[in-house]
């Protein structure tokens, strides 16, 4: 019986835990999700990172380059700017 149900449970059991990994540390509430402020930085992205201006910033940061080093913490309140290897912004986001 458990033979036949198998192939039933695997795609559930995938379901669940792909929900819960990929939600993990992260609130629900939208708000904490922005915490760092990085929806309104989204116009960043394809710039070079010489556009990324952080004077003005109120929270922590830092720049990920590739084969950088960086802690798995995760911080809502942490703004981290992700650049390719020509120093252009791929990405930004809280964490």
């Amino acid at each position: 019986m458990i033979r036949r149900m198998a192939p039933l449970l695997l795609p559930l059991g995938l379901t669940a835990c792909l929900g819960a990994c990929l939600g993990a540390g992260e609130a629900a509430d939208p708000g904490v999700q922005d915490a760092c402020g990085a929806a309104a930085m989204q116009g960043l992205v394809g710039r070079p990172l010489t556009a990324f201006d952080s004077a003005a910033l109120t929270v922590p940061w830092r720049i990920l380059r590739p084969g950088t080093a960086a802690t798995m913490d995760f911080n809502p309140a942490r703004l981290n700017v992700t650049v390719d290897e020509a120093d252009a912004i791929t990405r930004v986001g809280c964490g």
